[in-house]
């Protein structure tokens, strides 16, 4: 009977080691951590112009971006590619400036709660020039560019799918929204001619006319 205890716990043993080495091996191939904790497995998507919605109208370009978003990545466009680097350089000499973000109060993009995959989103104050929507999920972003409206914009919806991919085709849950917006270099306004004062004017025609007499008086 001692022998039969002793394979019977031996048996066991290996039973465990093969179980852990399997969870190990799964988690060294990028899959979620054991126990459904979803934060990890997820790379860069691939956007598409009909993920945001602003009053119903599509975006015109968009781009995937690693990392955390900021300002830097509109106002500094060497990492800018394909249409949404044509989008942005088209406006010609600006600044971009953030308007808000959904995860900071008393902000112009009101609180959208995190862990959605798509929902509304909406501004405190509208927005008639161009500007851009990230959203964020996971370690990665997805930024959409709108060009300026006839009238303000005050809502849309939002979708992340674009945002990440991850296993089993499925995406990152919503982190934030960002929006970001333009303002065209001013020109400065061109001088007007200067007019001379009264009192240098009369000189002036005083000098004229002393130049004048001189003339006709060498002439005779």
């Amino acid at each position: 009977m001692l022998i039969g205890k002793r394979i019977f716990s031996g048996a066991a043993i290996a039973a465990i080691l093969v179980v852990g080495t399997m969870a190990g091996s799964a988690e060294a191939r990028g899959g979620p951590p054991s126990g459904g904790g979803g934060g990890g497995g997820f790379s860069i998507g691939s956007c598409n112009v009909g993920d945001v919605l602003a009053e119903g109208s599509k975006a015109v370009s968009c781009q995937n971006f690693s990392g955390n978003d900021s300002v830097a990545f509109l106002n500094n466009s060497s990492g800018l590619t394909g249409d949404f680097a044509t989008s942005i350089s088209a406006l010609g000499e600006g600044t971009w400036s953030l308007f808000g973000k959904s995860d900071e109060a008393s902000d112009s993009v009101n609180d959208i709660p995190k862990g959605q995959k798509t929902g509304t989103w909406s501004f405190t104050d509208g927005l008639e020039d161009p500007f851009v929507l990230v959203l964020k999920a996971a370690g990665f972003y997805s930024a959409y560019y709108f060009d300026s409206f006839d009238s303000a914009v005050k809502n849309g919806t939002f979708n992340v799918s674009g945002v990440t991919t991850g296993v089993g085709g499925k995406s990152a849950d919503l982190s934030h929204i960002s929006v970001y917006k333009f303002a065209p270099r001013v020109q400065p306004a061109p001088q007007p001619p200067r007019v001379p004062e009264p009192a240098a004017l009369l000189g002036l025609l005083v000098v004229a006319g002393f130049g004048s007499r001189l003339k006709r008086s060498q002439a005779v």
